[in-house]
């Protein structure tokens, strides 16, 4: 296996939150200084805000600027070129898209002795349709721009969407997303207190689910489903966590109040979340891979829409499936978790200890750093 010698990310990530992907890159970047091997990060300009940040360069992570959404396509070429020219990376990482085109093409800027392998991480499927003009663009990034890229997929149905756009099946390696586990730490205090927070009572069922993008979350079909189970058992409630847009929605499509269902806001420390709920429900339309329901399964029951980018919680004893976008069949998987809630009794959760082993964010900076190290093509890593 030959070394890389330094390792630039860029990735599209401004979030007020770090979130598991902040917390995978901060692991992966000690992983490789431990290793020998330099490591970049590239984030846009306005994140020097936040919090995360500062915590970033704190830990030791090199953080250097890069172009904010909105900037022109060459600014980020310009840009890209000028940090391959000053850190001299060995790889260039790319994830959420915005720079993926611009690396390609800066990597092609620089004389051959400093260009750098160039790699596009694919996270999510935006669920669009690949036809007409998206198809055309597709085409053009793949099989012109990005022809001697690798690329890198969260799951196999995003390795399928990738193959769809006109990626090389055979430059497609998967590499399943890491969770930063340390920060999931359920209580009796937090639960407490959230619960007194939303006006439930402590010993009432509560399903959660995220919902800050409400259409793609599915929190229609969820709310349909609890308004169905609502009338048979009144002790349970629809916790979303979400935001004016979630709301939004709620005052459209079910005009006054739903009884039972709480909006609550996001927060950074997404263990009160889980504290205060019971059963974590997962009722997306579409997905790339799901932070959100592996995190939960690693300390709460969930139950998750039957889609491709769900297919990885297969492997997870205990997690309940419904089929996409029907009401009806979440209803049935709460109603089960329902009739198991009572007294001393609480729904089954999955083995943390299954989840822990596979998506620990040391086996996925252990993933990447083999993938690095690979010279010859794509490898395909697995827990």
């Amino acid at each position: 296996m030959k070394r890389p010698s330094c390792i630039m990310h860029l990735a599209m990530y401004s979030s007020n939150y770090p979130g598991n992907f902040i917390a995978s890159l901060a692991n992966l970047c000690g992983y490789l200084q431990n290793a020998g091997v330099a490591c970049i990060l590239g984030l846009p300009e306005r994140t020097k805000i936040r919090e995360w940040h500062s915590s970033l360069c704190s830990q030791g992570c090199r953080v250097i600027p890069l172009p904010n959404p909105g900037a022109s396509k060459l600014s980020c070429v310009r840009r890209i070129r000028e940090c391959i020219l000053q850190y001299r990376p060995t790889v260039v990482h790319t994830h959420f898209t915005y720079y993926d085109i611009p690396a390609a093409v800066a990597a092609l800027l620089v004389r051959r002795s400093l260009r750098p392998r160039v790699v596009w991480h694919r996270h999510s499927d935006v669920g669009e349709k690949i036809v007409g003009v998206k198809r055309l663009r597709c085409l053009i990034k793949h099989r012109i721009i990005g022809r001697h890229v690798e690329h890198l997929a969260v799951s196999e149905s995003i390795r399928s969407l990738l193959v769809a756009e006109g990626a090389p099946r055979s430059k497609i390696c998967v590499i399943e997303n890491g969770i930063d586990f340390s920060r999931i730490h359920v209580t009796v205090e937090a639960r407490r207190n959230i619960r007194a927070e939303w006006h439930i009572p402590e010993n009432d069922c509560v399903f959660l689910m995220f919902g800050w993008q409400p259409v793609v979350k599915g929190v229609d079909v969820a709310v349909n489903a609890f308004s169905q189970i609502r009338k048979q058992y009144n002790r349970c409630w629809l916790v979303i966590a979400g935001e004016e847009k979630t709301k939004h929605l709620l005052s459209e499509r079910f005009p006054g109040e739903v009884d039972g269902v709480v909006v609550t806001s996001t927060r950074p420390e997404v263990s009160e979340l889980y504290s205060g709920a019971d059963v974590f429900i997962s009722a997306s339309r579409t997905e790339g891979f799901s932070y959100a329901a592996v995190e939960a399964a690693y300390c709460r029951p969930v139950i998750a829409s039957d889609i491709a980018g769900t297919d990885h919680l297969h492997d997870i004893p205990g997690v309940r499936f419904f089929r996409p976008e029907d009401a009806q069949s979440l209803a049935a998987r709460m109603a089960e978790c329902l009739i198991s809630f009572g007294p001393g009794q609480k729904p089954t959760a999955p083995d943390p200890n299954v989840v822990l082993h596979r998506y620990s964010v040391d086996r996925w900076s252990s993933c990447c750093f083999e993938f690095y190290g690979n010279s010859d093509g794509p490898v395909h890593p697995r827990p």
